[in-house]
């Protein structure tokens, strides 16, 4: 009998009958990856316009659960609680998408190490740095707002904080020219106040001023603050 059973085994792996099976869990996989993916899409984007409509407290895990169409348990499973979305929609915003890439590794800042001319890597820089206002300012004040009364809503908001000084960091450690006398470390400070989320708010949001205007203002006072005379730049 156990003879058979091993030859009949042998012709269904020669004949190719037992791959489906194996073709199939691998295709089940792959779906049921992809669902997941697209489930956490939806309600990420969903608490976005929850967040944004009714505010941080108001919102509930239901609301967004409505929202994107889903059951409640899914929110939770595909990103967690209500602090755990508002990151995740700050961190998509931020970056522009949910692709694995690190903030400081994205094609903005492949351009601007590149570039020689240390004006155009400012320009660079603050037109990047206007795209992600327009994103995501309301988004920060709302964080900032929400840190106040929700510890893990402060955790994020630090990290945000920590992001951006290290982003001012690695602006600076690229540029080439910095004027004589001017400390690395002050001119992180002037990168990470000139392009902070607060003067977006500040000249577009309350005062009306276009995106590109703020851009054109931002490199501007970089440039003015940091930069050394045009044919002084470093090598």
């Amino acid at each position: 009998m156990n003879v058979i059973l091993v030859r009949f085994w042998l012709w269904m792996v020669m004949t190719g009958s037992a791959g489906p099976r194996a073709y199939d869990a691998t295709e089940r996989r792959r779906l049921a990856g992809q669902q997941r993916r697209e489930s956490r899409r939806r309600v990420v984007a969903a608490a976005a316009r929850c967040f944004l409509d009714a505010g941080y407290f108001a919102t509930t895990i239901a609301d967004i659960a409505r929202a994107a169409g889903v059951a409640v348990q899914t929110v939770y499973s595909a990103v967690g609680g209500k602090a755990d979305l508002l990151i995740e929609v700050v961190n998509q915003a931020v970056a522009g998408d949910d692709r694995d890439v690190m903030f400081l590794e994205r094609e903005w800042m492949t351009r601007l190490r590149a570039e020689r001319d240390p004006r155009r890597q400012v320009r660079i820089f603050s037109e990047e740095m206007t795209s992600i206002g327009a994103r995501v300012v309301p988004l920060f004040l709302m964080m900032r707002a929400a840190a106040a009364g929700d510890p893990a809503v402060a955790a994020g908001w630090q990290r945000s904080a920590r992001l951006r000084r290290e982003t001012a960091r690695a602006v600076v450690r690229a540029l080439r020219g910095l004027r004589p006398g001017l400390s690395r470390e002050h001119a992180v400070d002037l990168v990470w106040a000139i392009a902070s989320p607060e003067v977006y708010d500040l000249l577009v949001l309350q005062r009306g001023w276009s995106p590109a205007e703020c851009a054109e203002w931002v490199a501007d006072a970089i440039t003015a603050a940091l930069l050394d005379e045009p044919g002084h730049s470093e090598p």
